[in-house]
């Protein structure tokens, strides 16, 4: 609510890294939840882009492509093991794996 129409809830990869992406036009916070794989060679190229990058090429049906600034944070979230696509010398990502003990779940 504190983002507003700034936020966007991901649930499919295809609306992050597919060619339509009209809909992260003035996102400050993305969150994406399951819907990324770690091992997707595609997906991690976009996203380093993604995480890196001052501009973004924005893109609607039926529309030109066109350049905007990208002032996007990610947050990803999964119960599976490998969630981003990592590198040992990566520096994009913070990963914070919590503990079932405060998961509520015996």
């Amino acid at each position: 609510e504190i983002f507003g129409k700034h936020f966007l809830h991901i649930l499919n990869s295809e609306r992050l890294v597919g060619n339509f992406n009209i809909h992260l036009m003035d996102k400050l916070l993305v969150y994406i939840n399951e819907s990324i794989f770690g091992g997707d060679r595609k997906v991690m190229n976009i996203l380093k882009g993604l995480l890196t990058e001052d501009e973004i090429q924005l893109e609607g049906k039926y529309m030109n492509s066109f350049t905007g600034r990208s002032h996007m944070k990610f947050i990803f979230s999964s119960n599976e093991d490998w969630v981003v696509p990592v590198q040992h010398d990566d520096r994009r990502y913070m990963v914070i794996d919590i503990s079932d003990q405060y998961s509520g779940v015996d």
